[in-house]
């Protein structure tokens, strides 16, 4: 019988407003296989970490990007299911939308092959999965609803 195991990660949306247009950052994150893929950053909780501090702390990891202002009343969740090392993991990925002021980074090379700033229509096409694009359009629906304001 195979293994079930449970993961749990918490990344951010980062977006920026240019003063035009809203952009997010993705990145290029490299797998155990050493392939790769567009996504979000992300990662696993340290102890006694909130899922907040999870988000926050794994976008300056792997970009050195800073959260200004993170939004934990935008959050977006997926679930899926994968095999690793002959084990089931079902694993839920949290995002949370998180503003950014500068858009400078320095990749974490262990993990992170390159990353763009790019609108959300080019991110929604170069994104690697069909739920990251949902939860980008979801995110895009609520900055225009009005609840985020451009911090400059």
């Amino acid at each position: 019988m195979q293994k079930i195991k449970t993961d749990f990660s918490y990344g951010v949306i980062p977006i920026y407003n240019d003063g035009s247009d809203w952009k997010t950052l993705l990145i290029n994150q490299y797998t155990h296989s050493l392939d790769s893929y567009w996504t979000f950053p992300k990662g696993h909780p340290e102890p006694n970490e909130t899922p907040e501090e999870t988000a926050v702390r794994e976008l300056w990891e792997e970009t050195r990007v800073k959260v200004v202002k993170l939004y934990p009343e935008y959050s977006y969740s997926k679930t899926y299911q994968f095999t690793y090392r002959d084990a089931l993991i079902d694993k839920t990925v949290i995002f949370f939308l998180g503003q950014v002021t500068d858009t400078a980074f320095v990749l974490q090379s262990k993990e992170v092959k390159e990353a763009k700033w790019l609108s959300f229509s080019l991110a929604r096409e170069l994104l690697s999965y069909e739920i990251n694009r949902e939860m980008l359009l979801e995110a895009e629906k609520d900055i225009q609803k009005g609840g985020i304001e451009r911090i400059v």
